[in-house]
């Protein structure tokens, strides 16, 4: 059961600081965690709607840190996600969102601000990636590094929106991220590689994770 299954993730990573993964559906959480490890570990695109626990996963570039792959939010109501998340007790929350999408789910954003906060002092930092910025216009530039003039310009606009959202809802981003995670895979290999810009989400996630007062 679940609580075997959290027992084990603890075990197997003793002193690894949990981090809350949070984000729509859709958003590309698990997409995320299989460009991250650089291998198709979580199933992209087949959220079962009756799933009510979070997954514990380990990151081999993020070292101390236990990825826990949340419930996807729906619209601010529906899923259990902080029931789910309650007994890792997180440290620190990645929030996950579309680059195309971060001024919806005010719902959602509420919940994340409202778990925020209910966190213990010190344990609340929140960092964003701004996912899929791949599929910001110009769409056809749709390969790294996104140096295009236009491009760059909307996804910082996008950043800059998702910090904005935030802020509505009482939440000061640690830092916001810009990323892609695209990967194509056949028979368990990359046919296609899009990630950009990972190397500074691990960066935000581990300096976001050091803030996190020793014994939580």
């Amino acid at each position: 059961g679940p609580e075997i299954a959290r027992l084990r993730a603890r075990l197997a990573s003793p002193g690894a600081v949990p981090l809350a993964v949070m984000g729509r559906r859709g958003a590309g959480k698990s997409s995320l965690l299989n460009a991250l490890c650089g291998e198709a570990r979580a199933e992209v695109g087949h959220v079962r709607d009756t799933t009510r626990e979070a997954t514990a996963w380990s990151v081999p570039r993020l070292p101390g840190v236990l990825w826990i792959d949340a419930p996807g939010l729906r619209g601010g109501e529906g899923h259990p996600v902080e029931e789910a998340l309650a007994p890792w007790d997180p440290g620190a929350t990645l929030l996950v969102v579309g680059a195309t999408e971060v001024e919806t789910g005010a719902g959602d954003l509420a919940r994340v601000a409202r778990f925020v906060r209910e966190r213990p002092r010190g344990c609340g930092g929140v960092v964003v990636a701004v996912n899929r910025v791949d599929e910001l216009d110009p769409v056809d530039v749709s390969d790294p590094p996104f140096r295009h003039p236009r491009k760059s310009l909307h996804i910082a606009e996008a950043c800059a929106r998702a910090r904005r959202a935030l802020a509505r809802v009482g939440v000061d981003a640690w830092e916001v991220v810009p990323v892609s995670a695209l990967m194509v895979w056949s028979a368990g290999a990359a046919a296609h590689d899009g990630r950009w810009n990972l190397d500074a989400l691990v960066a935000a996630v581990r300096s976001c994770v050091a803030a996190v007062p020793e014994g939580h």
